[in-house]
């Protein structure tokens, strides 16, 4: 039975092992970003990585065609410069698993930017940016055409006219990959009869703008503003008056605004695989029937020493009786022995004085004269 026990627990094992035997690189997958996400902020990315045992190689491959990789490891992890604006392609080079990922990051606001007037001619100048795939500058001011920058090394200019007179806002937009923009601007007072030029150099506030995104960019955490909502009231629970005959308080009582939490997107939950749920209900059966072979052989010894131990005591005390038995029987007999001894003895009354009684014989000299006595 033992054997036959055996031999069933050796087909479960190997049964759970061929279920639960994960494909190869099973367990490999890439982290982050998200595939499809878009990174609208930062100067770089981390990508992420989990390899099964064998372990893998994490690669990254950026608009320009530039690769970034890490050596092999089952924890990778990838420090991305986005340099450029456009698609990023991942790939996880032993598992064959690839995605992508998208960088819709603004470039920085125009730095530097210095605006003269002389008369209603208008000349703005400013740093170029440092960002590689910069698509250009455009210069606008009120009633005035726009008009492309030029750059020459780091520092870039444009002139307009404007018909417009007073103050005139100069604003100057940077473009880049992907339809994102950031703008400076600075005003300048225009006089048409103006006979000096008058400088002013900005202190910028950036202004950013974004594409139309289907789904919301990943630009971190998102900030969880109240916003108006209808406010709410409990229901009326008033009994009739006309059954009861009392009056009942009907002024609700006011109650702060609610807002709903996010709800939690449930596909992130996963689902479990039937492999899995089948292997791990074979490995608590396995496990089940180690633990009852296990209980029922120490049931089975710790009786076998019960029946043994009693058997030992009967023996040894049958053993002792016979001792006594045959001690007192040795007593006896030696006594007896004794006793017979004893009767064999002759007594001075003679061979034939009966037993317990004494029989006294008197011997008589002869006489001298020889009668017979």
């Amino acid at each position: 039975m033992l054997m036959a026990a055996r031999v069933l627990a050796g087909a479960a094992i190997a049964g759970a092992a061929l279920l639960v035997m994960p494909p190869a690189h099973a367990g490999s997958g890439i982290t982050g970003p998200a595939s499809g996400a878009t990174i609208t902020s930062g100067t770089s990315v981390t990508v992420t990585a989990t390899a099964d045992g064998a372990g893998d190689t994490l690669k990254v491959t950026d608009p320009a065609g530039k690769q970034y990789q890490t050596g092999p490891g089952t924890a990778l992890s990838l420090d991305v410069p986005l340099l450029r604006n456009g698609k990023y392609h991942v790939e996880l080079v032993t598992a064959k698993q690839s995605e992508d990922f998208h960088a819709e990051v603004p470039p920085a606001a125009p730095a530097g930017l210095a605006v003269a007037a002389s008369g209603q001619k208008i000349t703005a100048t400013w740093r170029k940016g440092s960002e590689p795939d910069l698509s250009g500058y455009a210069v606008t001011a009120r009633d005035a055409s726009s008009t492309a920058g030029s750059c020459s090394g780091s520092r870039c200019s444009a002139t307009l006219t404007t018909s417009a007179t007073g103050t005139v806002t100069v604003t100057v937009t940077a473009n880049r990959a992907g339809s994102v923009h950031a703008s400076t601007s600075v005003d300048v007072r225009v006089s048409p009869n103006a006979s000096t030029t008058t400088t002013v150099t900005a202190t910028p506030t950036p202004t950013y703008s974004y594409p139309a995104y289907s789904n919301p960019p990943v630009t971190g955490p998102t900030s969880m503003a109240p916003t108006s909502s209808v406010p709410v009231g409990l229901p009326n629970v008033a009994p009739s008056v006309s059954s009861s005959g009392l009056p009942y308080p009907t002024t609700s009582p006011n109650l702060a605004q609610m807002h709903s939490a996010p709800k939690a997107d449930e596909s992130d939950l996963g689902a479990l695989r039937p492999g899995t749920v089948l292997a791990a209900a074979l490995v608590l059966l396995l496990c089940s029937a180690h633990f009852g072979l296990w209980a029922r052989r120490l049931r089975l010894a710790r009786a076998t020493t019960r029946r043994g131990g009693r058997k030992r005591v009967r023996t040894a005390k049958g053993a002792i009786a016979r001792a006594e038995a045959l001690a007192k029987a040795t007593d006896t007999n030696q006594e007896a022995e004794e006793a017979a001894d004893e009767d064999d003895v002759p007594t001075e009354a003679g061979p034939f004085a009966p037993h317990g009684e004494r029989v006294e014989v008197i011997f008589q000299p002869a006489s001298n004269s020889g009668d017979p006595p």
